[in-house]
């Protein structure tokens, strides 16, 4: 497991890669949005790669540490979101109801066809703010995202960003869109 980390005070934003991804990813897309959410809005950011399957709950584990142990050396109580691709998204869906300190979730072209029973568990346990799935009209789960409206939590939202592939090649841009507008927006005040 590959860590990589910008350093800010405002927040911390847990970033995920999809297997065997590197802490930059490809077309520095990792490396691209922990910048922009340490300059727009002062958060650590902590990219961690995925590795084998059968370690998807060892990993988190080891991510989630990181991040708290972090959180406590700020001396505050700041908040914590997710971002997770692929199989990371894979890995937040499983195993991110078990860490209280998560409140908001982007899990982007999640597979849907490994382990579905363990994420939909997951993901009907998350008690944060919001969770988000996005798929890509290219990716090969697409076609199975409606299998998410059976999920039983009012925190989730699904989004379907057309013309996307699986892994936003080229349009390393647009996930820095995803991020601001299903993590780094606005609280609503009725």
């Amino acid at each position: 497991m590959d860590v990589g980390v910008v350093y800010g005070e405002q927040g911390i934003l847990l970033i995920k890669t999809g297997a065997g991804g590197s802490i930059r990813g490809r077309g520095d897309k990792y490396l691209q949005l922990a910048r922009h959410v340490h300059e727009m809005h002062g958060f650590a950011a902590f990219t961690v790669t995925t590795g084998a399957m059968p370690l998807v709950e060892t990993e988190m584990e080891h991510a989630m540490e990181i991040v708290t142990r972090y959180r406590e050396n700020l001396g505050r109580a700041v908040p914590v979101y997710f971002f997770g691709m692929s199989k990371g998204a894979l890995e937040g869906a499983a195993c991110l109801y078990r860490y209280g300190i998560v409140g908001r979730a982007l899990l982007i072209n999640m597979p849907l066809m490994i382990n579905w029973h363990k994420s939909k568990a997951g993901i009907e346990q998350f008690i944060g703010e919001s969770i988000t799935a996005v798929f890509s009209t290219r990716d090969p789960s697409y076609r199975y995202s409606e299998i998410m409206q059976g999920v039983k939590n009012d925190r989730v939202r699904l989004y379907i960003d057309e013309g996307k592939d699986h892994a936003y090649d080229g349009d390393e841009a647009r996930l820095i869109e995803r991020s601001d507008k299903f993590l780094f927006y606005e609280k609503r005040l009725c």
